[in-house]
């Protein structure tokens, strides 16, 4: 719902606003998907990076979603996998899906979020490992960009694709 108070996605969170406000049989979680985190889990380190959505959107988005009651965010945006609290929400980040971490260390790291879903249940949550065949992970652009700044990767990368890890 970005922004949160323009256009045919944010009229949805306001209808379904209104629609919990007079329903006896409430929602009792919401898993709400969005490419960036609402907050920024890296402010102190990394205080310039765009990880996060910012000002009036983020806060306005806040404060319709608290009013929802029980919510978790799945966010991507940034290439790690990672959780935290804040603001009445846990949130997830499942970015390294991609498995560019498993390049970098020459085995598989990299994972996946995966939620099971049971009757009356809340959603339950677990990180698995990804392992996408290294083949899969190795693009001709990365070679070429690795060969272009000669990188010390690229010979981790090649074994890496070559089944040596």
């Amino acid at each position: 719902m970005y922004p949160p108070h323009k256009g045919q996605r944010a009229s949805l969170l306001a209808a379904e606003l209104l629609t919990q406000r007079n329903n006896p049989q409430r929602c009792s979680e919401y898993i709400i998907f969005t490419h960036k985190p609402l907050v920024n889990a890296f402010e102190v380190e990394f205080p310039k990076q765009h990880h996060a959505l910012h000002g009036y959107d983020a806060r306005s988005l806040i404060r319709q979603l608290q009013q929802l009651g029980r919510v978790t965010i799945v966010a991507g945006h940034i290439h790690a996998d990672f959780e935290f609290e804040q603001d009445g929400f846990k949130t997830y980040v499942a970015g390294g899906g991609l498995a560019h971490a498993d390049l970098l260390q020459g085995g598989f790291t990299a994972r996946v979020l995966v939620g099971t879903v049971r009757a009356d249940q809340p959603v339950e949550f677990e990180w698995a490992l990804s392992k996408m065949p290294m083949e899969y992970h190795c693009s001709k652009k990365v070679h070429s960009q690795l060969e272009s700044s000669q990188s010390p990767l690229l010979e981790r990368v090649q074994q890496a694709c070559a089944g040596q890890h």
